[in-house]
């Protein structure tokens, strides 16, 4: 969807596509290593470190992975659900309006693909 593919990064074309595997990028990870004020100075650059080890990505990867298994929901839902936890915080209704928004909006390419 040319929309979504404009809004959205690789990870969430491949969430979108059915694909199960979490992508670490740095929502994820932040999430999930929960750097202190102190580590934010070179939190940037330990995300890279991290990408460009494939130990290190694996262990995160694998983090994620069993979190969502302990929610009992599917890893692409997991990660999205993060996502829009954190980029909304507690504003359950600007979620929803952005996820209402993003639905019509990718009703609307579909249909323009289909020449409705």
């Amino acid at each position: 969807h040319y929309l979504f593919r404009r809004q959205k990064g690789p990870d969430m074309l491949l969430l979108e596509s059915g694909c199960q595997v979490p992508v670490m990028d740095r929502w994820m990870m932040r999430r999930m290593l929960k750097p202190t004020p102190e580590q934010e100075e070179t939190f940037s650059e330990d995300v890279l470190r991290i990408q460009k080890s494939r130990e290190q990505y694996g262990l995160v990867r694998d983090a994620v992975i069993e979190e969502a298994n302990e929610c009992q929901v599917p890893v692409g839902e997991h990660h999205v659900s993060c996502w829009l936890e954190m980029l909304f915080k507690d504003d359950r209704k600007a979620a929803e309006t952005y996820l209402n928004e993003l639905i019509e909006a990718i009703k609307e390419s579909e249909s323009e693909l289909n020449g409705q």
